[in-house]
Parts: C-alpha cells; structure tokens; sequence
C-alpha cells in the first residue's frame, strides 16, 4: 500500500470545505463532514481514496483501524492497521481483561508477560479508553 496524506481544503466562493486525499496511484476529494472532528474528517477522506483505488473493499474488514500522523504542514499521513496487529491488541486486551477479574494460574501481576501487559495498558497509557471500550463491546 503507498502513503496517504490528507489535507484540508478551505471553502471557496464556489466549493464548501473539503478534503483531499492523495497517494501516487490518485486523488480524490470529499466534502467536510460537520458530524466528525478535523482527525476524523482526514481519515474519512483516506479511507475513501483506499475505497476508490479498491485498496479497501468493503467487505475487507483487514485494515479498519487507522493510525494518522499530523505533519508540520498541516497535512495528515495515514496507515491503516493490518488485521495481525489488531489481533495481538485484542489478546493483549484480553490477558489483561483476565488480569482484571483474577481469571489466571496464580498473580500474572509478578510475571513479567503480567507486568509488561500492564505497563502497556495501564490508566493513563495510550490504549486504556480502547480497552475500556473493547471490555464494554465484549459484554465484560
């Protein structure tokens, strides 16, 4: 997959505000979607290059989580999580979901693979609304 890098695009006397995504394989340019954030607007708009290039499929469910990364020049550069990493964090979500509730042989918390997964989610670190989220989507 190449690089996408979105930008926005102010409105004009005859364009509202809007999007572009661009990659070497083409462009394209969606409207701004006042329901989204900016973020949120410039993964829409990556996104819908990857539909147009039929670099994401729809029913492709392999790349949905996106990681942005904003540039000094006020543009945007996508990669798209593939479906392996998605996993591992779903596993790592669960070990430490076992953790949690005491579902384990013995204290994992003076293990170091139980040491290590909690370090990495703990309150405050990145992935720990994601974790709450996933606990809460897994009826746990």
């Amino acid at each position: 997959m190449q690089a996408i890098t979105t930008k926005f695009l102010p409105a004009t006397e005859t364009k509202g505000a809007r999007f572009k995504a661009t990659a070497e394989a083409g462009s394209v340019v969606v409207p701004y979607d006042h329901s989204l954030d900016s973020e949120s607007n410039h993964i829409a708009a990556a996104k819908a290059l990857c539909k147009k290039l039929s670099w994401m499929p729809a029913a492709d469910n392999r790349y949905t989580e996106t990681v942005a990364g904003y540039l000094k020049a006020g543009q945007y550069v996508h990669t798209f999580m593939p479906y392996e990493f998605r996993k591992a964090k779903e596993a790592v979500f669960a070990t430490r979901l076992a953790m949690r509730h005491g579902h384990n042989n013995g204290n994992p918390h003076c293990r170091p693979y139980g040491q290590a997964v909690d370090r990495l989610t703990q309150d405050g670190a990145a992935w720990e609304g994601e974790f709450e989220a996933w606990a809460t989507a897994q009826n746990l």
